[in-house]
């Protein structure tokens, strides 16, 4: 690991690429499904688009992981897809059809998906204490999310007010115009060089033989079934708003009320890592992704429902950014790339079958116009719970934790 400090300025130059990083993603994905919605197309369709947006990832993130590790530079790499996402996203805003739509979701998909492992390994790669940095910079991200929900929101106020109809379609031209500011601020990041000489060339091949450890093989499976319930949080919460009295042009905006939370769990993150160990943190996220689907699914109101996006800042920190922290402090650091990669890989294949399970589920429990959203809750409420059994059973973290406190 590189000692941070020797880079000027390291860990706030990696919190401006993680705020844009996220300020992507925050523009349009909490509005997507409504979107896809107001365009007429009906949940099976929707499932397809989605679901195109969840296949591309399958190959490439393991490709991008090799590449950094072994080919090129981490910076480059990751600025040449922000550019290509960026022209995709905003094409993809001009059309209104289902087929073109599942082929930019796919082709966005490719291309932006790896960015998510990629950014978190060059930060992994440049901090000097990344138990202790990592949530820091992450922040930024957060930030980039909240951001890009309420400048989407206060656009889309501004323009009602002005007497112009805009619709959530401006939400792609945004996180495109991001993108490309993106892919020029990572010409300025700290030069993350590949390992050419490193004796494994195959650095997938290093991290996969990592799986004969039941712990790590463990944890890839459960990563991968807990993504198909987060899912449905993250595909169908913008259809649930509107049933519930959120306006479209403020479901952005309510769904960041738990990013403004995210930045309290992630400041609180390393301290609770370090007395919780691995273990006790993602287990307390498992259990904050129960609660909300629960509340949503016996308190489908607005308060309740509001209420109870304030445990999406516990379910992200402690369930999906430990685990990350987690995988970088049992692999090496010339396959950091692959590792992120990899659990990309796992999460991506997860998301790809929860955005079909989503919308068959969505189908299932919808009679005319009219979904059964208790219902459809019901289920990742049950499959969280499932997982966090498991967890608890099966799971034993293999990390170098300290617990006590001062540690």
């Amino acid at each position: 690991m590189e000692d941070g400090r020797a880079i000027p300025f390291v860990r706030t130059r990696l919190f401006g690429q993680m705020f844009l990083q996220f300020a992507i993603q925050g523009a349009y994905a909490p509005v997507l499904g409504r979107y896809l919605e107001t365009l007429g197309l009906t949940p099976t369709q929707q499932g397809f688009v989605l679901l195109a947006g969840c296949v591309a990832p399958v190959i490439l993130p393991l490709i991008a992981g090799q590449s950094v590790d072994r080919w090129f530079p981490g910076q480059k790499v990751l600025s040449v897809c922000y550019f290509l996402t960026g022209g995709l996203l905003i094409a993809a805003g001009t059309v209104r059809d289902c087929t073109p739509l599942i082929w930019l979701s796919f082709l966005v998909a490719m291309f932006f998906v790896p960015t998510m492992a990629l950014a978190n390994a060059l930060s992994f790669h440049h901090l000097a204490d990344a138990r202790r940095d990592f949530p820091i910079v992450r922040v930024g991200g957060t930030l980039g999310y909240i951001g890009a929900g309420w400048l989407l929101t206060a656009w889309m106020k501004a323009m009602q007010a002005y007497g112009v109809d805009r619709s959530l379609g401006d939400s792609l031209y945004l996180a495109g115009l991001i993108a490309f500011v993106n892919a020029f601020y990572c010409l300025t990041l700290p030069d993350t060089p590949p390992k050419r000489d490193a004796a494994e060339k195959f650095a997938l091949g290093k991290v996969l033989a990592m799986l004969k450890d039941p712990s790590f093989a463990v944890l890839s499976v459960l990563s991968f079934v807990m993504m198909i319930f987060a899912s449905f949080y993250y595909f169908k919460t913008s259809n649930f708003m509107p049933t519930v009295g959120v306006p479209d042009e403020w479901i952005s905006t309510v769904m960041s009320v738990g990013q403004v939370f995210e930045i309290g769990m992630m400041f609180l993150l390393a301290w609770l890592y370090r007395r919780l160990g691995a273990k006790g943190i993602i287990t307390l996220g498992l259990v904050c992704w129960l609660a909300r689907f629960t509340i949503f699914a016996m308190y489908p109101q607005r308060g309740p429902v509001v209420a109870a996006q304030i445990l999406h800042g516990a379910c992200f920190a402690f369930a999906l950014a430990a685990t990350m922290i987690y995988v970088d402090r049992i692999c090496t650091p010339d396959v950091r790339g692959s590792m992120q990669s990899f659990l990309g890989w796992v999460m991506g294949l997860g998301t790809l079958l929860g955005a079909w399970v989503s919308s068959a589920v969505q189908d299932a429990y919808t009679v005319g116009k009219v979904a059964n959203w208790p219902r459809i809750w019901t289920v990742p409420a049950v499959g969280m719970a499932v997982v966090l059994v498991v967890f608890v059973v099966a799971f034993r973290a293999r990390d170098t934790e300290e617990k006590a406190a001062g540690s």
